[in-house]
């Protein structure tokens, strides 16, 4: 088994909250946050060990804020931890006001393990 250093990166994806995904309140379901934080953990695990990996476990996930309709949201993932077949992405999801920086609050977070498909030899990244 190789060891081999890699540096993380933080993969983001922005989408615009629209009516058929929020609930009669008017804020987005949490499966739709959901889905959204886990295609993107998803893309950040990939792209940091370039293999296939597959959900594991959702580790945590705390709702800080609501999102509604018309809401840009930013949902950020970086991986955190790494073993030899396995590693920890951190998700947050932010709400941006408008298209004014400024106004970014943080929605929600959430940890998400991963687990690597291995078809040859097994690479133990480090971070």
């Amino acid at each position: 088994m190789r060891k081999e250093t890699k540096k993380t990166v933080e993969v983001v994806h922005t989408e615009l909250v629209l009516p058929g995904v929020t609930n009669h309140y008017g804020t987005i379901f949490g499966g739709k946050t959901l889905a959204m934080m886990d295609m993107t953990g998803a893309l950040a695990a990939m792209q940091f060990c370039n293999e296939d990996v597959v959900t594991a476990s959702f580790e945590s996930i705390d709702f800080k804020r609501p999102i509604k309709e018309g809401d840009i949201t930013e949902v950020k993932a970086k991986v955190v931890y790494t073993s030899n077949t396995s590693m920890v992405v951190k998700i947050d999801v932010y709400k941006v006001g408008g298209f004014i920086p400024e106004r970014i609050i943080h929605a929600v977070v959430m940890q998400l393990l991963w687990l690597l498909i291995l078809m040859v030899s097994p690479v133990q990244f480090q971070l």
